[in-house]
């Protein structure tokens, strides 16, 4: 069986949370590319904002990159 190939497009915050969770769930004999035309990785242009006008509309304690740890 040949390995499979997972290529992600952009290294900002939901492409980088979407390899960690590939990684997380385990599978085995998976590659995971990520392709981003930035030097560095970094939070991507939905969530690199600096404007104080705009807000987040979800309660920070509710936030969390994993579901079963809402810590």
């Amino acid at each position: 069986m040949s390995k499979k190939s997972i290529t992600i497009i952009g290294a900002g915050f939901s492409g980088l949370m979407t390899a960690i969770h590939l990684i997380v769930s385990k599978r085995q004999d998976i590659e995971i590319v990520v392709v981003s035309p930035q030097e560095c990785f970094t939070k991507g242009m939905a969530y690199n904002t600096y404007s104080k006008h705009h807000l987040l509309n979800v309660v920070v304690g509710k936030m969390s990159c994993f579901p079963d740890e809402p810590e």
